[in-house]
């Protein structure tokens, strides 16, 4: 045995072939000398949970290598962590009434091998409050009638109340007259703001009814509306309406009100008028057995309605609309039952806009064996949810042929990056295609928790990043696909449930869809206090009336530039590839006849193409797109087709991508000024139907596009030297690149 110490040391001894064991870890003692401590391998969290209520159990998680994941529900020391990169992950707490919100709900810390703990405080504030509402001056038994609106928040109460756990903000308290017997009570105030503050000690208000005389019976019109899937309450002119979308049904919501409780069923009637001409009347009769003291949106029972066909939306469309129009009751004014007051037909706004073309691309993973479930049969389940919130008279969707990855399988938390790169090769599939459609990959993963969908996030309309991917699970995969493709129309996240990125300018707190919606094809109305932005994270979705415009505003400017997909057509070298938070990934460059897509803006990545000299042949500055939905680090993607001469490519020996953190290259093997890339030796066999067995020197070429030579489309990205591809047809054509250049080669396959 070899002992380590003082080199004075004359003779040791050890005796009965014991070993020295000092707190449980093998010492070796020089003479004279001190033991010799092992080195520290792990790490230790120190994490401090502030502003919960006593006893509360804090709803935080903590993950990290190795599938490291502990739920955290108090102040806790965590030892011998394995060093790296730890999510501690603190979503909204509440303790049954009120709800408290994470200074930081989600923040990333580096464990190092030390003795000396990393120190992470977690900060809960309470965002939640109280209205103590009291109503008096009614006679006993007597309900009063009163309306309390705030952030996200509607709630009718007949006496005093007192409501916990709301939302921090402005309260509207809105009280109307009733009549008890012959006498009317009026309110005071009849309206008031109230400012709730996050408190566990309730905000009061109060309402005072007084006697205010014998009952009058009136009858007007406060507002009609049209809707389409969501629209503002708003009496003043039609401008601060929600547009509406020609060649789209919509549902008139005309809401009538009495001026005293009553048990009187009058008629309503509906002219339309098209460029000032009456071109149909209807009478719509009573929805219930009296008419309401108040407008109310919550039920499709408390207005007269009527269904407007699509072929009447169109921007010469107007309306009048009256109450008991034969003057069948008697009221003490009988002038004031028209709507618009003036008798002028009330115009609405129309805009004209394109359905959403859309192609849905079912992914085979070859690594897996499982393939996106979309079809003609369940096409519906896909695109029915988007086309019920988004701005459009329809969605334009169609199934291309089936896409084989070879990317690793994926995870529910995106451990191995299969998600952002499927999402990166379903891009590039588009711009190989040189198509306009917004691209969508449907995967098969094979857990039913985590990630769902991930999409870019354009700066444009005329951006080449419209793609997204997303999964093919039950009733889930509609409201995913319309979540993602929102991603790319250029919405970030709306506030809510979680969703990190979101819209700094989104209006109505918690991600609330702030206007009443409705689901035309259901008749289902859609309350703000029930219903979430289908942009937020929340599982009760529906369209905000801020999204719904913003998505508008991109369809519109898209729909005034078009883009053709044969408009063009050259030769162009395909760059494309990702930068992590794992490092810089260049992915191997094909040449192909395509569109050419040149970065939208400079930034801080440049990728350049160099020859044997080292003279650049071409150098474009990009910022990359930024990825939604993936877990982790932020990341951003990048994609161009850059026109290239065939002297050009002859010429490129290295693809360079040069970022702030460094640069990767990929280099093409040395060949003779001005030869052409050779392809490999390969083999393309059957291996079942509808599949090819493709095999090929991986280490010389790392990847090959499989084009289905029949349609043109893109079929395969393939690496590693060998896949099962599934194909439609034996008719192929195979590009190989050896990360700089490519080489195509024409196969049947019988």
């Amino acid at each position: 045995m070899r002992l380590f110490g003082h080199t004075d040391c004359r003779s040791v001894s050890v005796r009965d072939g014991h070993r020295l064991l000092l707190a449980g870890s093998l010492m070796v003692a020089a003479c004279g000398g001190e033991p010799t401590a092992p080195p520290i391998t792990t790490g230790i969290i120190a994490a401090t949970i502030t502003g919960l209520p006593a006893g509360y159990q804090a709803p935080i998680t903590i993950s990290g290598p190795g599938g490291y994941d502990r739920s955290l529900t108090a102040s806790a020391t965590l030892q011998a962590l394995v060093p790296g990169s730890y999510v501690i992950s603190a979503p909204d707490a509440q303790d049954g009434v009120h709800q408290y919100q994470a200074n930081s709900p989600s923040q990333s810390i580096t464990v190092t091998a030390s003795a000396t703990p990393v120190d992470v405080t977690i900060e809960y504030q309470l965002i939640t409050g109280g209205l103590a509402l009291a109503v008096t001056g009614l006679p006993a038994g007597a309900a009063g009638d009163v309306q309390i609106a705030g952030p996200g928040f509607t709630q009718a109460t007949t006496g005093s109340q007192t409501f916990t756990g709301v939302t921090a903000g402005s309260y509207t308290v809105t009280a109307s007259s009733v009549t008890v017997g012959s006498t009317i009570y009026a309110p005071s105030p009849a309206s008031q703001v109230v400012d709730v503050t996050p408190s566990r000690t309730p905000t009061a208000a109060t309402v005072t009814y007084a006697g205010a005389g014998a009952v009058p019976f009136n009858l007007t019109i406060d507002h009609a509306y049209l809707v389409q899937a969501t629209q503002r309450y708003s009496p003043a002119p039609s401008g601060s309406d929600v547009p509406l979308i020609e060649n789209r049904d919509a549902l008139l919501r005309v809401f009538a009100i009495a001026s005293v409780s009553n048990g009187v069923t009058p008629d309503v009637r509906v002219r339309l008028y098209r460029g000032g001409t009456l071109v149909d009347t209807q009478v719509l009769t009573a929805p219930g057995t009296s008419v309401p003291t108040g407008p109310s949106e919550s039920s499709l029972s408390a207005s007269w309605n009527l269904t407007i066909p699509a072929a009447l939306i169109r921007s010469d469309l107007s309306y009048l609309v009256d109450v008991d129009p034969t003057d069948t009751l008697a009221e003490d004014d009988e002038t004031d039952n028209t709507f618009p007051a003036d008798g002028t037909p009330r115009g609405v706004t129309v805009v004209t806009v394109p359905p959403v073309a859309v192609r849905l691309i079912p992914v085979y993973h070859d690594s897996t064996g499982r393939t996106g479930n979309v079809s003609a049969a369940n096409l519906a389940g896909f695109i029915g949810d988007m086309a019920k919130v988004f701005p459009t008279s329809g969605v334009d969707a169609d199934i291309g042929p089936v896409y084989t990855t070879s990317a690793p399988p994926l995870e529910s938390d995106d451990g191995n990056n299969a998600w952002g790169q499927i999402l990166n090769e379903i891009r590039m599939l588009r711009l190989a295609d040189s198509s306009s459609r917004y691209y969508y990959g449907v995967v098969s993963p094979d857990y039913s928790s985590g990630v769902a969908g991930v999409g870019y996030v354009p700066g444009s309309p005329s951006s080449t990043s419209k793609a997204s991917i997303g999964w093919d699970r039950g009733n889930s995969k509609g409201w995913v696909m319309a979540h993602e493709v929102g991603h790319n129309h250029g919405r970030r996240h709306s506030p809510g449930c979680g969703a990190g990125g979101v819209d700094p300018g989104y209006p109505y707190s918690g991600g609330s869809i702030g206007a009443y919606g409705l689901d035309l094809g259901a008749m289902v109305v859609k309350s703000p206090g029930t219903h979430f932005d289908f942009m937020a994270y929340c599982s009760t979705r529906w369209v905000s009336d801020y999204v719904f415009e913003d998505l508008l505003q991109w369809r519109v400017i898209e729909a005034a530039s078009p883009l053709t997909a044969a408009a063009g057509m050259t030769q162009v070298m395909v760059v494309w590839g990702r930068i992590t938070s794992r490092g810089m990934i260049l992915e191997p460059a094909f040449v192909i006849t395509g569109a050419p897509a040149l970065p939208e803006r400079p930034g801080p990545y440049r990728v350049s193409a160099l020859a044997d000299d080292g003279s650049s042949l071409f150098d474009v500055s990009f910022e990359g797109d930024e990825v939604a939905d993936l877990p982790g680090p932020p990341e951003r993607h990048f994609a161009f087709t850059i026109p290239v001469s065939g002297q050009t490519v002859d010429r490129v020996r290295t693809l360079r991508l040069r970022g702030p953190s460094g640069q990767v290259e990929r280099r093409s093997p040395a060949a003779p000024r001005g030869a052409a890339i050779r392809a490999p030796g390969y083999r393309a066999d059957r291996s079942g139907p509808a599949r090819v067995r493709l095999q090929w020197d991986g280490a010389t070429h790392p990847m090959v596009m499989v084009r289905d030579r029949t349609t043109g489309q893109v079929v395969a990205l393939v690496r590693h030297g060998h896949a099962d591809i599934v194909v439609g047809g034996g008719d192929l054509e195979l590009l190989f690149s050896d990360g700089v250049r490519s080489a195509a080669r024409a196969v049947r396959v019988p």
